[in-house]
């Protein structure tokens, strides 16, 4: 792929993508904070709810595996739709990468709506069934 293909593409997701690598303990070690700030001096698991629900899990996921959150709904210094990823990049590190999707929620909360109400629907026809049936 040439470098021109590269440029183009690193300039479609720049401003939208925040890269974080952090200890297992929860020490920043960098983040590139395009989305958010970052405080170094605190654990991330301090800063972010999200993270600290995640604390227990992090040490035992194993080396290079991915947890991988398609649509995480985000109110924490930022609101925003976020695709979010962790991965064990070695024994200490992680590797916090989180892509800002906020112009694909209204199409998401769309989606999900019309499956909630296919659901209902279905759920009224089979009980206006069985009351057909008694």
């Amino acid at each position: 792929m040439s470098s021109q293909l590269d440029k183009i593409k690193l300039d479609l997701i720049s401003n939208n993508c925040q890269v974080a690598i952090f200890n297992t303990n929860g020490s920043l070690l960098e983040s590139c904070n395009t989305l958010f700030t970052i405080d170094a001096k605190r654990s991330v698991y301090e800063q972010f709810d999200f993270l600290k629900s995640l604390e227990e899990l992090i040490p035992t996921l194993p080396l290079r595996e991915k947890l991988a959150f398609g649509a995480v709904e985000w109110e924490e210094q930022v609101q925003g739709f976020f695709a979010i990823s962790l991965e064990r990049k070695d024994e200490n590190t992680l590797q916090w990468v989180i892509q800002d999707n906020s112009h694909l929620k209204n199409d998401t909360l769309n989606i999900q709506q019309e499956r909630n109400d296919a659901t209902i629907n279905e759920e009224v026809l089979t009980i206006q069934r069985k009351y057909l049936e008694m």
